[in-house]
């Protein structure tokens, strides 16, 4: 009696896993599908990374798939940057993907927004951002 309730206990763990790791992976796709959407930038040297803020107002916007914070982040970032039209310009970079970006901003926690206005670093922020405050930067920046 005693190894068929150990038996049944096991079972009911190893369901409860398993629903749990099928569900997270039909989320993580959803997402997955939903960032395939957005100028997720992989493989980018520091010269193409140069280049790219060279001139005019950059968002900068360093996530990763593993964070928690950057998938509550994408969103705010998306919809601020619909709104600017073309008066700003966004760089979502994977810092996965990128190796040598990473390095060359010591990335010491995500996600990480960086703003660049003509090539000079303005204003950085780590961590959940609120759409107001990174709206203010922006609105401060242009005049």
């Amino acid at each position: 009696m005693y190894k068929f309730h150990a038996l049944l206990y096991h079972l009911k763990k190893w369901s409860l896993l398993l629903l749990v790791f099928s569900f997270g992976r039909v989320y993580s796709q959803n997402h997955r599908d939903s960032l395939d959407q957005e100028p997720l930038i992989k493989n980018l040297t520091v010269e193409e990374f140069n280049k790219r803020i060279h001139s005019g107002l950059v968002l900068v916007y360093l996530k990763a798939d593993w964070c928690a914070i950057c998938k509550k982040q994408t969103p705010i970032i998306n919809e601020l940057v619909a709104e600017q039209n073309n008066k700003l310009k966004l760089l979502i970079i994977d810092t996965e993907a990128n190796p040598l970006i990473n390095d060359y901003f010591e990335v010491p926690g995500l996600p990480l927004m960086y703003i660049y206005k003509d090539g000079k670093h303005v204003w950085d922020r780590i961590g959940l951002t609120e759409k107001k405050l990174i709206l203010d930067q922006l609105n401060y920046f242009t005049k």
